[in-house]
């Protein structure tokens, strides 16, 4: 009967052993997606990609040019 015991209580601990591993790997997995997330996000923001660097008004015969920039 000791045997049957030990071995119900191995199996259970292999199955609390594959349960915390599996939560282990979830974590670090959500871990790496947001740094991931979050170092991407700030190399856009620090980048010169969205700068506005000039602004052309055509076609514009009612307000004045500065305006217009002053505004946007």
């Amino acid at each position: 009967m000791t045997k049957k015991v030990t071995k119900q209580k191995e199996k259970r601990n292999q199955k609390i052993a594959r349960i915390k591993a599996g939560r282990r790997k979830r974590f670090y997995l959500t871990l790496a997606v947001i740094a991931v997330v979050s170092i991407t996000g700030w190399f856009i923001y620090s980048s010169n990609f969205f700068n506005v660097r000039e602004i052309k008004v055509k076609g514009n015969v009612n307000i004045s040019d500065q305006f217009v920039i002053e505004k946007s």
